[in-house]
Formats: C-alpha cells, sequence, structure tokens
C-alpha cells in the first residue's frame, strides 16, 4: 500500500513468493502495474534466487499466476503451465487457490 500512496521510504526491502503474490492480485486488481515497477524488478529478481518449481503444488501456482500478470514473465508462464500439466492427473483439476477467473463466454 505504500507504493500506491507513493510512501517509499516505508516499502519493504525484501518480500517472499506469498507477499509478492498478493501484492500482484492487488497490482491486478486496480491495473496499476507502472506504479509498482519500481519495486517489481527488485523483488522479482529477489524470488528467482530461489528458482522456479519444478513440480506441482502451492508455489507453482502462485508462480504461475504472477507470470501470468506480468507480461515479461510469459516464457515463465509457459514453461510453469507444462509443470503443471504434466504433475497433474488427468481426473484431478489444477487449484487455482482463486487466483485465475474462469472464461467468460467459453473462450
Amino acid at each position: 500500500m505504500y507504493t500506491m500512496h507513493n510512501i517509499n521510504q516505508r516499502v519493504l526491502d525484501t518480500t517472499d513468493l506469498e507477499m509478492f503474490t498478493m501484492l500482484t492480485v492487488m497490482i491486478e486488481h486496480y491495473h496499476c502495474h507502472s506504479m509498482f515497477e519500481p519495486h517489481y524488478y527488485f523483488y522479482r529478481e529477489q524470488l528467482y534466487e530461489d528458482g522456479l518449481p519444478s513440480e506441482y503444488g502451492r508455489d507453482l501456482i502462485m508462480w504461475l499466476y504472477i507470470s501470468h500478470v506480468y507480461d515479461d514473465m510469459h516464457e515463465n508462464f509457459q514453461q510453469l503451465t507444462r509443470v503443471a500439466v504434466r504433475e497433474t492427473r488427468d481426473d484431478e483439476p489444477i487449484d487455482t487457490l482463486g487466483f485465475f477467473h474462469p472464461t467468460v463466454g467459453g473462450m
């Protein structure tokens, strides 16, 4: 919220995947990507240090959502989608953790 109100000295120096995901939810909801951009690159690089998940789970879904929202992460989105498809059973839907909305109009 400090970023949204231009109080940059109060913005955290570090973040974790869950907090970055929650920030991404707000950024997507309020369409304020450019306002967060300076912090986005810094936080993203911190999260890259742990690497992308290689198996299906909560972290993969959060990374999948993040990479769906930010245009420069398109390759990550494709890679993570392949992991999600490979790691889930045919009769088991992928748990989106509520981040993705169903497609309207059957597209």
